[in-house]
Order: C-alpha cells, then sequence, then structure tokens
C-alpha cells in the first residue's frame, strides 16, 4: 500500500541529489541509472540494495536506463502496462507537443488483457484504423512502446506473461518488442531499439529543456506563459538547462 509513494520518493530524491549533491543538471537527470529506493519493496524491484543517502546505486539490470524505466513511470495499478498512457505523458509533459482530443468514446476502450496477444499486438490492434492510427501510430504509441519490456509493477520482463481475463491464470507467454520509431522531433524516422535508445534520443533534443523551463515557469508563478511578455525568462531557464548547469 506504500509502493506508490516510495516510487514518487524515487523520482524526488534523484532530482534532488542533482541538485544539491552531485554536480549535473536536467540531462543526467533524464539518463540516470541510480537507485533512491528506500523502501524493500522498491530497491527489490530495482535488484539494489536501499539506499540510505550518500552514493545512490546503480539500478541491478543494464536494461534499466533514464527516467522514464523508474518504477513510477512503469507501474499502473493494474494487471496490464498502459503504452498509450505511457506515450501520451511523454509527448505531453516531457515534450509540451499538443495532442488533438481523442474520441468521445476512446476512454471506454483501453487495452485489455488478451490471452494469445502481446498489450503491444492489441493496442496495435485497436489502434491501427480510422480516426485513431494517425495520432496513435506516430506520435503516442511509439513513445509508450519502448518500455514495454517492464511489467505494469515496473519488473524488468523478456517476454510477456498471458493471462486468462475471467480467471487469471497463466496460460501462455509472448515476446516482448520494444523497436520502435519515437519521432521525439515529428519527421525523425530514427528507429529506437528500445529504452536506452529512446532516453537517448529525448536527452539530445531540444525539446525537454524548452518544455521543462515552461513547466518550471508555470509552476513557479501558477499560470501559462506569455511568449512576448515572458520570453526572456524563458530563454535563461533553457539556456541554463542546454548548459547542464545544476538544477
Amino acid at each position: 500500500p506504500n509502493l506508490r509513494e516510495a516510487t514518487l520518493g524515487d523520482v524526488t530524491d534523484a532530482a534532488l541529489y542533482y541538485t544539491f549533491d552531485a554536480p549535473g543538471g536536467f540531462r543526467e537527470l533524464l539518463l540516470d541509472r541510480h537507485s533512491f529506493a528506500k523502501t524493500d519493496d522498491l530497491a527489490g524491484i530495482y535488484g539494489v540494495s536501499k539506499w540510505t543517502g550518500g552514493a545512490p546505486p546503480e539500478f541491478g539490470e543494464k536494461e534499466r536506463v533514464g527516467l522514464f524505466t523508474r518504477v513510477a513511470y512503469l507501474a499502473t495499478g493494474s494487471a496490464n502496462t498502459r503504452p498509450i498512457m505511457k506515450g501520451v505523458f511523454i509527448r505531453k509533459a516531457l515534450l509540451c507537443d499538443e495532442i488533438p482530443a481523442p474520441p468521445p468514446n476512446a476512454a471506454a476502450n483501453p487495452p485489455q488483457l488478451s490471452n494469445t496477444l502481446s498489450t503491444r499486438q492489441v493496442v496495435e490492434q485497436l489502434t491501427g484504423d480510422g480516426s485513431c492510427a494517425s495520432c496513435h501510430k506516430a506520435t503516442i504509441n511509439p513513445l509508450g512502446f519502448a518500455t514495454e519490456n517492464f511489467d505494469s509493477l515496473g519488473r524488468l520482463r523478456t517476454e510477456q506473461t498471458l493471462l486468462d481475463p475471467m480467471t487469471g491464470m497463466i496460460v501462455g507467454s509472448a515476446p516482448v518488442d520494444t523497436t520502435s520509431v519515437p519521432r521525439i522531433e515529428i519527421t525523425d524516422e530514427t528507429v529506437s531499439q528500445g529504452a536506452e535508445d529512446l532516453m537517448k534520443m529525448i536527452a539530445d533534443s531540444p525539446k525537454p529543456y524548452a518544455c521543462f523551463a515552461r513547466q518550471y515557469f508555470r509552476y513557479t508563478f501558477g499560470r501559462m506563459e506569455d511568449s512576448k511578455r515572458d520570453g526572456c525568462a524563458l530563454s535563461e531557464m533553457k539556456l541554463a538547462l542546454d548548459a547542464s548547469k545544476p538544477m
């Protein structure tokens, strides 16, 4: 019952670490591979000992690279991963890209468990045609697919366990595919093999730094920015982030 708070604390402590303790900035936070888990359950998922201060331990798995392989981003509170929601979060909160509103009935069709298909395959079938496809195939789903090698609790996996939707019994397995074209810049066709590639693409793009400056401004001043009136303040913040100055 306390795992959610522990996962949020893991992210907060990572940000505090790069603000006050270690030389680094926003890029270092994006690509960080250290655990700040203070509880046994979260440390167990990461495969490390609990962090009690000082130098944090590195993640136990080489595949766990960067901010979006932390459990706070991966855990869903259900039996299934949510690649669509993962993709929407990155696109809107980290890159500040606009996504058109979904059709009115879209929320009524979340990806369901399948006893024959992986979650990725279910999502591709659900969003591959019609009015959904234009946004999902190009701008949303690929970002979420990059971390499908982590299950709905944030544990590393090499294949997806398939469950009977009615009984919850294990009925098989399906391969996990993390290959995608994330399109951090919407015209970029570079292929990502998974989380490490995705995080490096994000960190190498100017978009998350500009977006962070906007989010920081909105939180600090309690209002949306005005590009004319607030342009200088936003520019100064972004320049500091670009130079990897301390957060």
